[in-house]
This record gives structure tokens, C-alpha cells and sequence, in this order.
């Protein structure tokens, strides 16, 4: 992705696309071990993908809300997109199967299977995983990655101040990897802002109560009931976190620690055993993709930018399906 936005060298470009592409590469690269010509393809380089992609989110959020019809649409035919999208998924993880167990990436992990127990999955349940990873591996990651650039645009200084902090890391200008940007506590701390202010699923993972029903603090719900704690209003609340309407990243670092009241109020990732797996994945990506763009670029908001619109368009389909962000990439004297 590099690569695409110094060939636009400055030009305004809708920042959704660039993300929705860079997101897929780093995750391809993670997940399954292939390079961006790689994924390519299988198919996923092809701009329907993500547009598929927001597509079926936006159904299966509805279908969910209607438990007798989701019930049933494992019994209904797949159309042509979803069709394509599981034959992507074959494609991909066929791919990584013939390289084996050695490479180091997540599929090593799912083709060794229980070492303790000796349970392997079956094929059909890898080809469920590859087909989660591809989704919660991308979609979410580059929803975060537009909204973060998005917000370093409209406050330039601490885009300047996380340049410096990426600067002296990397004096020599090396490749931030996963590992060397771990320990950036300014790139953490955008990262960690961004989803604290647009987290990329805003409602939140639902539970249900069992059939005898549930206290949860002191109310008593029915059971077959479904709950869930709102993510973006958990992250927005003052109690927990002064200032909430303000993008502070040096609130996760010790500059400002006084602007995070409890920490478990932060559920971007969901809290405790049911925690996403992907969180450890996914903020490599996120810091990788943007140390890397930072160092070379320096963003800024297109000539179009309206933030009205950009507000508007914004959706929750469980995962957030964003509106146009134009942006401009400016490539950095080194």
C-alpha cells in the first residue's frame, strides 16, 4: 500500500479504499502467510470483497435481530457474492495448507491443532476460521485505521508528535515491524484513542440469558434474553474517561494518565474470557500499518472532506460500515 499512495503524491483518495486494501494485505500476510500479488489472487484484490463484505454484515445484523428467520438462513441458497466469498476462502487457505506447518503465522497454529489432546479440526471448520479471520481480520482493522487518520488530519500536532516519537525509532528509516512498534507508547496510545472514540463494533457482541434467566447487577432479566453493553457509550462516558469528546492519546501514556478512570472500562476488544482472540493480531496491524504510513506520509484532510457527511453515512452494522473520508497522503522529505 506504500507503494499506491506514493504514486498518488498528494492527491486527494477516499482513504475507505486505501485502508479496506492495506488492512486485507497485512492481514493475508498474518493470517495465511501470503504476500499482497498472493492475495491478489485469490480473488481478494477484487474491489467487490469489501463490498460484499459490507453487504453481507448489513443482512446478517438484521437476520440476527429475527431469531426464527436466522434460524432458517442456514437453509437458504447462497447468491453468486456469497458464493465467491467462500470460494475465496477455499482458495486462500488450499494456498496456506500446501506451505505447511512451518511458517510462522496464525494458520500454523490452527493446522497443529490440540497438542495436548490431539484434536485437529476438520477441514470445514478451518474453512470457518479462515473465513472469520478474514473478516474480523480486515473489516475492523480498517475501519480503525481510517477513523485514526482521520482524527491525526484534523489535529496536526499530534500527528507532528507521534512523527517524532516514530522518528526516533527509527532514526535510520528501518521498517517498523510488529515487533519494534510494540513498545511506541504515543502509537499505542492513538491506536487505543481511536477505538476508545469510533470503536469498530459499536454495540458490542450480544449475550443471552439462560432459560432460568440472569441477575446481572442486582436486576433480575428474564431468560432467552438478549444483552449487551454498548461499546461506544461504555468509551464515551466522562465517569470513566474526562474529556471524552477529546483525542488525547497521551491519556495511555503516562503524560495523562489521570484521563483514564478504569481501565476495564476500556471493551474495545470485549473484556475477560470472552475477549477477542484477534486483539494480540490486531493491534499489530494497526500499529505496523501506521508507523509505516507515518513515517513516509504526512496526512492531511482532502479539499472535500465534510465531516457532516462523514458523520451521517456512518453505520452500525454490527461492524461500522463507514461513509466516504477523503484524505491526502504527502509524501515526507527523508
Amino acid at each position: 500500500m506504500i507503494s499506491i499512495l506514493e504514486k498518488l503524491n498528494g492527491k486527494e483518495t477516499n482513504s475507505v479504499n486505501i485502508y479496506d486494501n492495506m488492512a486485507f494485505d497485512i492481514m493475508a500476510d498474518l493470517g495465511f502467510g501470503q504476500k499482497p500479488e498472493e492475495s491478489m489472487q485469490s480473488g481478494a484484490g477484487n474491489p467487490s470483497y469489501m463490498n460484499f463484505l459490507h453487504g453481507w454484515m448489513r443482512a446478517s445484523t438484521v437476520l440476527t435481530s429475527l431469531r426464527n428467520l436466522c434460524e432458517i438462513g442456514a437453509y437458504i441458497p447462497q447468491d453468486a457474492e456469497s458464493k465467491e466469498f467462500s470460494k475465496m476462502g477455499e482458495r486462500m487457505l488450499g494456498a496456506r495448507q500446501k506451505m505447511g506447518k512451518s511458517h510462522p503465522d496464525i494458520f500454523t497454529h490452527l493446522l497443529s491443532g490440540n497438542q495436548e489432546s490431539g484434536v485437529k479440526f476438520t477441514q470445514s471448520q478451518l474453512l470457518v476460521n479462515a473465513q472469520m479471520l478474514m473478516v474480523a481480520g480486515s473489516d475492523t482493522t480498517s475501519v480503525t485505521l481510517t477513523c485514526l487518520f482521520r482524527l491525526l488530519s484534523m489535529h496536526p500536532e499530534k500527528q507532528q508528535k507521534l512523527y517524532k516519537e516514530i522518528m526516533e525509532a527509527f532514526p535510520n528509516g528501518e521498517t517498523p515491524t510488529c515487533a519494534t512498534t510494540a513498545a511506541l507508547p504515543l502509537l499505542n496510545g492513538a491506536v487505543q484513542e481511536s477505538l476508545r472514540m469510533w470503536p469498530a463494533v459499536p454495540s458490542g457482541p450480544q449475550a443471552t440469558t439462560p432459560p432460568s434467566g440472569y441477575t446481572i447487577a442486582g436486576t433480575f432479566v428474564p431468560g432467552n434474553v438478549e444483552v449487551r453493553i454498548p461499546q461506544m457509550t461504555m468509551m464515551s462516558d466522562a465517569r470513566y474517561f474526562p474529556r471524552p469528546d477529546e483525542f488525547l492519546p497521551e491519556r495511555w501514556t503516562p503524560e495523562m494518565p489521570e484521563l483514564v478512570k478504569d481501565k476495564r472500562a476500556f471493551i474495545a476488544f470485549g473484556y475477560g474470557a470472552h475477549s477477542c482472540i484477534g486483539r494480540p493480531l490486531a493491534m499489530n496491524e494497526m500499529r505496523t500499518a501506521t508507523a509505516r504510513v507515518i513515517q513516509r506520509f504526512e496526512v492531511q484532510l482532502g479539499e472535500s472532506y465534510d465531516d457532516r457527511v462523514f458523520r451521517d453515512e456512518w453505520r452500525d452494522y454490527f461492524s461500522v460500515k463507514l461513509g466516504p473520508c477523503p484524505l491526502k497522503f504527502v509524501p515526507r522529505k527523508m
